[in-house]
């Protein structure tokens, strides 16, 4: 009995095929933003506490001085 021997063929790829490349490209930010205001408000300060937003501070949204009894600019506390 006579062993042959197999030989394999790998493809080499042709000339005309162009690699896969994946699109890298980052936006570039805009001169002007669009600033979307979040509108909030509170009654009182059940809602604020029952939100979890206790206390609210002078910058928060919803804050207002209704919810700010002592004048220290802290809401709700």
């Amino acid at each position: 009995m006579v062993a042959t021997e197999k030989t394999f063929a790998t493809k080499k790829p042709a000339a005309t095929e162009k690699p896969i490349t994946t699109n890298t490209h980052t936006a570039k930010p805009t001169e002007n933003p669009v600033v979307v205001e979040e509108t909030v408000s509170y009654a009182n300060c059940s809602p604020v506490r029952a939100s979890g937003a206790d206390p609210i501070y002078e910058y928060d949204p919803g804050y207002s001085l209704k919810l700010n009894r002592d004048g220290d600019d802290i809401g709700c506390e």
